[in-house]
C-alpha cells in the first residue's frame, strides 16, 4: 500500500488536460492502432491536504490509446476516454478514478499539530467526465477544452471544472494552460479540514465543522520539449488555492509553531520527467 500511495501522489503533477502533441503519435497509431507516452521524474507535492511543506515525490504518468480509446492519468487518479472517437471527435469523456492519499499521523509522517488528529485513510473514488474541444490547428495549436468531472466515495463527492488552452503546439514544443475550480460536499470538506472536539483536545487546534462548498481554485503550466520522434522532456507545475470553509480550517490557519502557520492555502505540485513516445 505504501508503494501505491507513492505512485498514487505522484500522479498529481500531470494535472494538466492535454499532455504533448498529437502530431508523432498519431502516424504510430495509423500503423498499428497503438500509440501513447510514458513520462517519468522527480516532483514535489504538499505532505498532506492543506500543508504548508512539500515532499519529494516520483513523476509518473502515462497515456495509452487503443484506436478511438484513450487511457489517461490525470492528476490523482486515471479515466478512460470512451467518447472522443464518436461524431465530429468533439466530445470526449467516459468513467473515472480518483485517489485520495492517506493523511499519516505517526511520529516523523507529518508536522505538529496536525499529527495529533485522527489519521485519514487511503481512499479510491469513482465517477466520470465529460468535455468538448474545439478551435486549434491539426498540431492542436489554438484548441481550448472545457471539462466538468466528478467522483464520490466513503468519504465525499468533489466536482471540478476546467479550461485549457494551448498557445504552442510544434514537432518540437508544446505549452498548455489551465484553470479549475473544485467543489467538495460538506463529508469530503470535514474529513480533511474538519476537527472533532477529541481531535481539538489533543492537538491544541480549534474545533471546526466546516460546510460544502468552492474548495480551491488553481491554474497549472505545462511545457514540454521533443529531441526527436520517441524522447523529450516535460515540466509541470499546479498552483491551487484553498478558499472557503477549507480556507478557514485550523489546520491551514492554525496556531502559530515558531513563526510558521500549521499549513498553508497555496498548494504546489510540479516535477519534471523523460518522455517516450510510441
Amino acid at each position: 500500500m505504501r508503494n501505491f500511495k507513492i505512485i498514487a501522489i505522484s500522479l498529481v503533477l500531470l494535472g494538466s488536460p492535454a499532455f504533448g502533441q498529437s502530431g508523432d503519435s498519431a502516424s504510430a497509431s495509423d500503423q498499428d492502432n497503438w500509440s501513447g507516452f510514458i513520462a517519468a521524474g522527480p516532483g514535489v507535492a504538499p505532505e498532506f491536504d492543506g500543508s504548508g511543506d512539500l515532499q519529494i515525490i516520483p513523476f509518473v504518468s502515462a497515456d495509452i490509446r487503443y484506436k478511438d480509446v484513450t487511457f489517461e492519468v490525470r492528476g490523482l487518479g486515471a479515466r478512460l476516454d470512451v467518447l472522443s472517437g464518436l461524431g465530429s471527435g468533439k466530445v470526449f469523456g467516459g468513467p473515472a478514478v480518483k485517489f485520495k492519499l492517506q493523511r499519516d499521523n505517526k511520529l516523523g509522517k507529518v508536522g505538529e499539530p496536525v499529527r495529533f488528529l485522527n489519521k485519514v485513510s487511503f481512499e479510491t473514488q469513482a465517477g466520470g467526465f465529460i468535455g468538448i474541444q474545439f478551435g486549434g490547428n491539426e498540431a492542436g495549436k489554438g484548441k481550448i477544452k472545457i471539462e466538468a468531472s466528478a467522483v464520490a466515495g466513503a468519504k465525499g463527492l468533489e466536482a471540478t471544472g476546467l479550461v485549457s488552452y494551448a498557445p504552442v503546439r510544434s514537432r518540437k514544443v508544446y505549452v498548455d494552460f489551465n484553470s479549475s475550480v473544485t467543489y467538495a460536499n460538506a463529508e469530503a470538506t470535514r474529513t480533511y479540514f474538519g476537527i472533532t472536539a477529541a481531535e481539538a483536545l489533543r492537538s491544541g487546534l480549534s474545533a471546526f465543522r466546516p460546510g460544502s462548498g468552492i474548495r480551491d481554485v488553481s491554474s497549472g503550466l505545462t511545457l514540454g520539449y521533443q529531441f526527436n520522434e520517441r524522447w523529450g522532456i516535460v515540466a509541470n507545475s499546479n498552483y491551487s488555492y484553498l478558499v472557503g470553509d477549507a480556507a478557514k480550517s485550523p489546520i491551514v490557519k492554525g496556531r502559530l509553531v515558531g513563526n510558521k502557520a500549521a499549513g498553508s492555502r497555496s498548494q504546489f505540485v510540479g516535477g519534471v520527467g523523460v518522455v517516450f513516445r510510441f
